[in-house]
């Protein structure tokens, strides 16, 4: 598990462990975990310190995993953080940062994952990538849109790895898509800026989601999405796609729905276009 100080990554790591299963915690600072730490067995619970911006702690990670417990079959892939603020109104810095972590980052830990679980585990065991994505990178957001675009990136980097997979591996791969959950995360890891003059209306999309965040919307239960998540990793033929939670869902049909009408409107401009069209 990356990220595992907050939100998900520490539900599916309680989760892991109320299951009686075993699990490496990765997260920038181990001390966030010290209280799981010292009420639970060091045979089921390694806490490695991995900034997933560091390619050597990624490396490290993995070599420390496989050192303790001699495999890794299941990895979740869910390191990231949030920004709130217009294309506009983001500064370049932060979001050149935020795809240091939320896309490279998440690149790195793939690219590692699919080497480990080929040349580390016995062969033919494979194993199961979860990337945690956001039904935010699958529909675009306003007021989300470096974070909107990171994710999207990495779907479209996933979408592309699953494809490459020899099937003798058997390596199994899936984005996760979750919609809103309410987790400690979204309050200590997200960055906001303020609206860009441009973007004061509040009826304007972007001062919308501002308000949401403000009011703490967020419905879904993130330790109940966390057993989930769980059952979902030893599915024999899992999706590659997974949208969590019925708004996220909501978001995938409607984004479905308004491309496939664009698409049906504007098909006719494609017509003719070919050397030997008429």
């Amino acid at each position: 598990v990356t990220g595992a100080s907050s939100g998900f990554g520490r539900a599916v790591t309680e989760t892991v462990l109320e299951k009686g299963d075993i699990v490496s915690a990765t997260l920038r600072n181990p001390s966030a975990l010290e209280d799981l730490s010292s009420i639970t067995s060091s045979e089921k619970l390694l806490v490695i310190k991995c900034d997933v911006t560091q390619s050597t702690d990624i490396s490290t990670a993995f070599e420390e995993t496989i050192k303790k417990f001699g495999r890794c079959d299941v990895v979740f892939n869910n390191a990231g953080y949030g920004i709130v603020g217009e294309v506009e109104g983001t500064p370049d810095d932060a979001a050149r940062k935020l795809f240091e972590t939320n896309f490279w980052g998440a690149a790195n830990i793939s690219r590692e994952s699919i080497r480990v679980f080929r040349e580390c585990n016995p062969k033919g065991d494979g194993g199961r990538l979860l990337t945690m994505s956001s039904g935010a990178g699958f529909k675009g957001v306003a007021g989300g849109g470096y974070y909107a675009a990171s994710k999207h990136a990495l779907q479209g980097l996933t979408d592309s790895l699953a494809k490459e997979m020899n099937p003798a591996w058997n390596i199994k791969i899936s984005i996760l898509e979750p919609g809103a959950f309410k987790t400690r995360a979204h309050r200590e890891n997200n960055v906001t800026f303020p609206p860009h003059p441009a973007y004061t209306d509040p009826d304007l999309p972007s001062q919308k989601l501002r308000r949401n965040f403000e009011v703490r919307t967020r419905k879904g239960d993130v330790h109940r999405a966390a057993e989930r998540i769980f059952e979902f990793a030893g599915l024999e033929y899992p999706p590659l796609h997974w949208p969590i939670g019925h708004d996220a869902i909501a978001g995938v049909r409607k984004q479905i729905n308004d491309v496939t009408e664009q698409v049906n409107a504007y098909e006719f401009w494609s017509d003719g276009l070919t050397f030997d069209a008429v």
